[in-house]
């Protein structure tokens, strides 16, 4: 399932967030992070998303339980 989400954002060429929505339609933008629902919503993937250099800088890849925790933000 994780090679799944790093394929489509390999191919991924969203110029903004709401382009990104095309290709992740469950992405949300929380606290300056692009938060991805991976695995049915079982996993969660926190990501600084940087259209201008067609990057994405994981910053956790957590379960759901542990993404309701918070501590993500806090690094």
């Amino acid at each position: 399932m994780l090679e799944d989400w790093f394929r489509k954002a390999a191919q991924c060429n969203a110029a903004s967030f709401p382009a990104l929505g095309e290709t992740f339609a469950s992405a949300d933008y929380v606290d300056g992070f692009t938060v991805f629902d991976v695995g049915g919503n079982r996993y969660r993937i926190a990501a600084a998303v940087h259209y201008d250099k067609q990057r994405i800088y994981v910053r956790a890849v957590m379960t759901h339980a542990e993404y309701d925790r918070n501590r993500w933000r806090k690094k």
